[in-house]
């Protein structure tokens, strides 16, 4: 009875959330009189209204992490204020931290529970201190650094925000791909519009030459293509799984439509992500006796099929034989794009070699040495996995490779233990799809980029509350 008395005491966050509420508008409407009074200007007030909403916004995690979800596929919107860049997800990430300030003041939020925390604090701290040793333009790179460290921290806020809502875990995942299917289908207008003289942007023309690329709300095609093939896996993994509540048909049209998007942003990491995602498939998510999984093999079967008598003739036609061209440059590594790129990193790894530990600093690239061929790529490397070589060196890259398997590992320990069908079904694609992401950021790199971290710490989330659940229902 004494337990349940103290219990009954205790201030639930929801409660939480209605104080804090009740004092910002107390406070806000109180400085909003004084300053009528005193003949302040209307634009301050409106700065201050405007920034008191997004407060409001913020203490409601569970919304605020959605609006960062949905701005981390809007780069391409990205503004300039101050001399600054500002990206969509940043803004949507200031949101969310100042909704969780009183969280973490009163003790409810704990850092040091989020798993993988140490290697992304360290490999953080790596990038400032190669930075500080051997940059040649420490502002800059400095600037880099603690860029960087705003989207690690993407993954930190995700990770605790979503495992305080576990009851919205399964939504968040269709929401998810939801927002898959919202990005392929503005990306096919958006190219309808370009050929219509009809700017809705969507679309680029400066990577292959002559052709249109579609890029959706992201900054470049590759990134479309990355997050389309991850979006891909999970419908795959879904629409071969049983009772997973999501209706096949559902899967089978995203499957088909991210299939298409992804042929037409002319990414070749992305296609030989996807195909390699399509094996693990197959072997991982399989009956307990079996060697592989029947449903995903002839699923595989008959999307390979499909590809080759639908796809690409269906997409050859939108983009004038464009597709079968890339296909057959798959292997082609003399074009001028590739020669170009490999040009580029092999002055990176000879770099490298010179500061082989710690790396050079972040982003300290020379771009007098990223103009080879048709190639300009400035300090930002195209391979992440060379990209963290030439910056932070042996160390640096040790630490990020630690956490992206640990992310691998975590979702696949969760995959083990649950029993829920949609949650298993889910992270097998969670586990194939980082796979295919980091396959795919070898092309071009994702580290400085915000979906990758929040699927990250999405993954992570489900897998933990996924394993949870299950270890709950054993002991009851």
């Amino acid at each position: 009875m004494n337990n349940l008395a103290k219990s009954s005491n205790l201030i639930t966050p929801s409660d939480q959330s209605k104080l804090f509420k009740q004092i910002a508008l107390g406070l806000f409407f109180g400085l909003l009189l004084s300053l009528m009074f005193r003949n302040v200007g209307w634009l301050l007030i409106i700065i201050l209204l405007g920034g008191l909403i997004l407060f409001l916004i913020g203490l409601n995690t569970y919304r605020a992490w959605l609006l960062l979800l949905i701005a981390s596929t809007l780069g391409e919107t990205k503004f300039v204020l101050g001399g600054l860049t500002i990206h969509p997800e940043q803004l949507a990430l200031l949101i969310l931290l100042l909704g969780w300030i009183p969280a973490l003041l009163i003790g409810r939020a704990k850092l040091n529970r989020v798993p993988l925390l140490l290697p992304i604090t360290l490999y953080i701290a790596v990038n400032f201190i190669s930075t500080n040793l051997y940059a040649l333009d420490r502002p800059d790179s400095y600037r880099w650094a603690f860029e960087l460290g705003i989207y690690a921290l993407m993954y930190v806020m995700s990770v605790m925000v979503l495992r305080d809502h576990p009851k919205k875990l399964k939504s968040v995942v269709k929401i998810m791909l939801a927002l898959g299917i919202f990005q392929c289908i503005y990306a096919l207008i958006a190219f309808t519009a370009h050929h219509a003289g009809i700017d809705l942007l969507g679309v680029a023309e400066n990577q292959i030459q002559g052709k249109t690329s579609l890029q959706g709300g992201f900054e470049e095609p590759n990134f479309l293509g990355a997050f389309g093939v991850a979006m891909g896996i999970i419908f795959l993994a879904l629409m071969t799984a049983k009772k997973t509540q999501i209706k096949k048909s559902f899967s089978l049209f995203g499957l088909v439509l991210v299939l298409v998007v992804v042929a037409m942003t002319y990414t070749r990491a992305s296609w030989v992500g996807f195909g390699v995602g399509l094996l693990f498939l197959i072997f991982l998510q399989k009956p307990s006796r079996n060697i592989f999984n029947p449903r995903a093999a002839a699923a595989s079967i008959a999307i390979l099929a499909t590809v080759f008598v639908i796809a690409i003739p269906f997409t050859n036609a939108l983009t004038s034989g464009g597709i079968s061209q890339r296909v057959n440059d798959i292997l082609n590594f003399g074009t001028v794009s590739t020669v170009g790129r490999i040009n580029v990193e092999k002055i990176a790894l000879d770099r490298w070699e010179n500061a082989v530990m710690l790396g050079n600093g972040t982003l300290s690239f020379p771009k007098n040495l990223a103009i080879s061929g048709s190639s300009t790529a400035g300090s930002w490397l195209y391979s992440s996995v060379v990209q963290a070589l030439h910056d932070t060196g042996i160390v640096g890259l040790g630490f990020l490779l630690w956490f992206n398997v640990g992310v691998i590992v975590i979702v696949l320990r969760g995959y083990r233990r649950t029993k829920d069908p949609f949650y298993r079904a889910s992270l097998a694609g969670f586990a194939v799809a980082s796979v295919v992401i980091f396959i795919a950021s070898q092309a071009s790199s994702f580290i400085w980029l915000g979906f990758p971290w929040i699927f990250a710490g999405l993954a992570v989330a489900v897998a933990e509350i996924a394993a949870q659940e299950s270890q709950t229902a054993k002991e009851i």
